[in-house]
This record gives structure tokens, C-alpha cells and sequence, in this order.
């Protein structure tokens, strides 16, 4: 249930929360982990934030919107990229020295997105799609580049009662606030 002190808007983003919980935990994102956020939406905002609170050393965030880059600031990302108008690849490169991504996680269901997702991830990465494309689109990948860098490609959708609940907490700790996002 919802704790008593909690705020009515507060509970309104138990299921938003909950869903990137469980993005968050299928990503598999470790303390230390270099994480690129594709995507700077509502959602988002939250896998950024909850990256940082689940251990990332530094979280890169992306999107062509000057308003939500300044936002994915002010929440606590290390760093932005306008995709409208930075070469995102070479920007990760150079914020990473060369590592890339630990962890992508995608957020437009765009293949543009995606293949810019998939251009960030570095050896051994876990690449998360957090919406789906269109049933009719197709993406085209190289599985050379899968199988010689190691990427796993993972989905997420929707949450379950254990996100739920993770979730709950999260916001009732005040990590998560209607207040701040």
C-alpha cells in the first residue's frame, strides 16, 4: 500500500518509478559503471537518476532538447550531449577516454536512437530498449560487432510488484520526488 505521508503526487509516480527500477535492474548497472542515457524524456530523467542511485560513476545523458539536457544536469548527470547537434559516438568516446558505455539504455523507440545506442556501447556492455519501435520497423545491426565487443541486448517493459514495491521506497526515501522531477 501507500505509506499514509505520502503525497498524492508522490504516488502518482509509483509506476513510472517502478518501471525504470526494473530497466535499471535488467541493465544490470554496478557501482562504477559508465552509463549512457539515449533518450532525456520524463523516463528518461528517472533511469538517469536512478543509474547515479544505483552506483554509476558517471552517467552521460543525450537528446536534442536544450530544456531537457539543463534538466538532466540539474538531476545529476555528468554530462550532456545535444544529438542535434554533437557527434554522440565521438562525444562518449572522449568523455570515457575510449571505454564507452558500461550500459546504454535507450529510450526513444526510434532505430536512429538505437543504432546511436549501440554506437556508444563499449566491450562487454549491456544495451538496454526501454520503448518499442513500431511493429513494421526493422532494425539492421552488425552481429560482428555483437559477438567481437561482447554486447548483450536486453528489453524492458512494463514492471512487476517487486519493482512496485522498490519503487514505493525509493520515493517514500525522498530519492524520488514529484517535487523535484
Amino acid at each position: 500500500g501507500i505509506p499514509d505521508s505520502m503525497s498524492y503526487d508522490d504516488a502518482a509516480l509509483i509506476e513510472p518509478v517502478a518501471c525504470s527500477v526494473k530497466a535499471v535492474e535488467r541493465a544490470g548497472i554496478k557501482p562504477g559503471a559508465i552509463v549512457l542515457i539515449v533518450g532525456l524524456g520524463f523516463m528518461g530523467q528517472l533511469n538517469g537518476i536512478l543509474a547515479k542511485h544505483y552506483g554509476a560513476k558517471q552517467v552521460i545523458g543525450t537528446d536534442m532538447v536544450p530544456y531537457r539536457l539543463q534538466k538532466a544536469l540539474d538531476f545529476g548527470m555528468d554530462a550532456v550531449i545535444n544529438a542535434g547537434v554533437e557527434d554522440v559516438t565521438g562525444t562518449v568516446s572522449e568523455l570515457t577516454d575510449g571505454i564507452m558505455a558500461d550500459v546504454v539504455i535507450v529510450g526513444p523507440g526510434s532505430i536512429s536512437a538505437m543504432k546511436s545506442g549501440l554506437s556508444c556501447a563499449g566491450k562487454g556492455a549491456r544495451v538496454l530498449f526501454f520503448m518499442s519501435t513500431p511493429e513494421e520497423d526493422v532494425l539492421d545491426l552488425r552481429p560482428f560487432d555483437l559477438y567481437f565487443k561482447e554486447i548483450t541486448l536486453l528489453s524492458s517493459y512494463s514492471c512487476g510488484p517487486g519493482d512496485t514495491h522498490a519503487a514505493r521506497d525509493l520515493i517514500n526515501a525522498g530519492i524520488i520526488s514529484a517535487e523535484k522531477v
